[in-house]
């Protein structure tokens, strides 16, 4: 609903189907699939409210700034996930559920830019068909895995000089903890989970027009050399420390 020339608000509700994958439904190392209890579909059912902005000339000619708010909930039955039932299988369980906040601002000036963004979840929960709910997922399966960080913010700024030909900015990245780490009776051997500790990176990046077909890239990623495991890794290696990219790129 258009509220005025700046402001909407909207709402959004989507269902979907997803059928077995061929790692899912096909005999394996992981996970023997039972004859007699076939797997069904996942049927997710997506929700979202939230509200749109867009303004011009707020704080300078010719700016723009745009904004967004939105609340999520989205709900899969019949979940697909391996569980631990005198052996490894893939199973259906009764759901699976993931809801949360997104906020994103985007302000542009052409001699100035910004962007923000962030993500906090509220809960995640899975539930099996005999009624037992974790927010970390099921004994021997994966979903724990996928389990997102609780919180993320991500805040990028910068600026255009010599008639905006060269551009220079920063970007600072937070993530949090797992959304949960419920994780008793569910991990081990080869789905152990990697708890990672939230972390802070920092990244600067620059780009130069040289002319209408060549342009000049740099960025130098995780300037502070943080030593960090990435979030939702599935191994025991480290991210990689501080790297320095260097790009020209030309078109004809």
């Amino acid at each position: 609903y258009q509220i005025n020339d700046n402001f909407q608000v909207y709402g959004k509700y989507a269902e979907a189907y997803r059928t077995p994958s061929l790692f899912e439904s096909t005999r394996g190392w992981s996970a023997v699939p039972s004859i007699s209890d076939p797997l069904n579909p996942e049927h997710a059912k997506t929700k979202e409210i939230g509200v749109n902005y867009q303004g011009n000339n707020l704080f300078g000619q010719g700016d723009l700034l745009r904004a967004k708010v939105a609340y999520f909930d989205n709900n899969i039955d019949d979940y697909i996930t391996r569980k631990t039932s005198g052996g490894y299988n893939f199973v259906n369980i009764d759901s699976a559920r993931m809801r949360g906040w997104e906020v994103s601002l985007d302000y542009d000036r052409g001699s100035f830019f910004g962007k923000l963004s962030l993500s906090k979840y509220l809960e995640t929960e899975y539930c099996d068909v005999d009624g037992d709910c974790s927010s970390g997922g099921t004994s021997g399966g994966y979903a724990h895995l996928h389990v997102p960080p609780a919180q993320s913010v991500s805040l990028t700024l910068g600026g255009r000089f010599l008639e905006e030909k060269l551009e220079l900015g920063a970007r600072v990245t937070y993530i949090g903890e797992r959304a949960s780490i419920d994780f008793t009776g569910i991990t081990g051997g080869t789905n152990q989970s990697v708890n990672w500790e939230p972390y802070t990176t920092i990244d600067l990046f620059g780009s130069y027009q040289i002319n209408d077909q060549v342009s000049f890239d740099m960025a130098i990623d995780n300037l502070m050399d943080q030593y960090y495991m990435d979030s939702l890794t599935i191994g025991l290696m480290p991210s990689p420390g501080r790297t320095v990219r260097v790009g020209l790129t030309a078109t004809f």
